[in-house]
């Protein structure tokens, strides 16, 4: 559900229904990006917000996740 890519890289498994869900807001935060399987995106962490972010995307995908 978490891979660790880089130094200040997370992709994370959403499934495509919740990206598909999240679009309008992920297409505007320049710290995420799509990634080749469509189930999961990239996210950039460098700053505190943006581990607010990441948390908050990975709480999503263990709901996601979840029956």
């Amino acid at each position: 559900m978490v891979r660790l890519t880089g130094e200040d890289e997370v992709c994370l498994r959403l499934t495509a229904p919740a990206i598909s869900r999240l679009q309008p807001h992920l297409r505007d935060c320049d710290q995420v990006q799509s990634c080749s399987d469509r189930a999961w995106v990239a996210v950039h962490v460098d700053a505190e917000l943006d581990l607010d972010l990441l948390l908050a995307l990975t709480s999503v995908a263990i709901k996601a996740h979840t029956p």
